[in-house]
């Protein structure tokens, strides 16, 4: 639902799930009630929207968030023509994001966000800030293999999703591979496709002696290529080393 304004004149976003059939509800309150659980969880981290409350009327539930004002990275990509957004900026983000990330990734089980892309995340008012958006598809990881394929389905969003993902077996080092495609998008204004072509265009572009990148980028691209490899073993062990190479400005080659 669009902007509701609260008792205290502050503006709130509501959204509503309605289960029409009532052998499902039990089923879809468990996805609500864990989306509610994973922002609490997330709640001291600035890119989370802040959950006001979550309430549950027979066949129907709503979560009560911070209104966001803004746009997606989506649409602002869209409505500026494509137009990349400045490598230092996006840097920035990503830190921003792989925090989230880290703390999702070191709950205990694992919780992995599966849909991270630019249409997930807001760019605030400012043009400056953003905000994580929709935590929906979020789950714990079930580390038996029975467990595994009970509780991961194959939601995914193709170009963002390794194979893995799309096979029903996301892991953490999914969501590398989607934070790689979306930093992608991001500083090049062009959608990642599927598999392996996107990591192959960026070592063609890293091989090529008239490349379009810039000397001090090359580290940024060559981390994309790693973090969009298909074999889950050739990305960054975890998003706390990928974070660490963000700060530093490097990519790590050794695998």
């Amino acid at each position: 639902r669009g902007v509701v304004v609260s008792q205290s004149n502050l503006p709130i976003a509501v959204k509503d799930m309605l289960i029409n059939d009532p052998a499902e509800l039990a089923y879809y309150l468990t996805f609500f009630r864990r989306e509610a659980e994973i922002l609490r969880s997330l709640a001291h981290l600035p890119i989370v929207p802040r959950l006001h409350d979550a309430m549950i009327q027979g066949q129907a539930a709503q979560l009560v968030l911070e209104f966001i004002p803004g746009r997606t990275l989506q649409d602002t990509l869209e409505l500026n023509g494509n137009r990349p957004f400045p490598i230092s900026v996006i840097i920035e983000w990503a830190k921003a994001i792989c925090e989230v990330l880290e703390a999702m990734h070191n709950h205990a089980p694992p919780i992995i966000h599966r849909d991270l892309k630019p249409d997930n995340i807001m760019l605030l008012e400012d043009e400056r800030s953003i905000k994580m958006i929709d935590f929906g598809a979020a789950r714990e990881l079930a580390r038996g293999t029975q467990e595994r394929a009970k509780k991961l389905t194959g939601l995914f969003t193709e170009g963002y999703a390794p194979p893995e993902q799309e096979a029903g077996k996301a892991e953490e080092r999914s969501d590398l591979y989607a934070l790689a495609a979306t930093l992608y998008h991001l500083a090049t204004g062009k959608e990642p496709t599927k598999g392996f072509h996107t990591a192959r265009e960026i070592q063609d572009q890293l091989n090529h002696p008239g490349s379009s990148i810039q000397p001090h980028d090359r580290w940024f691209f060559a981390l994309l290529c790693v973090n969009l490899s298909e074999d889950v073993n050739q990305r960054y062990s975890s998003v706390q080393e990928l974070r660490a190479d963000l700060e530093a400005q490097r990519v790590t080659w050794e695998r």
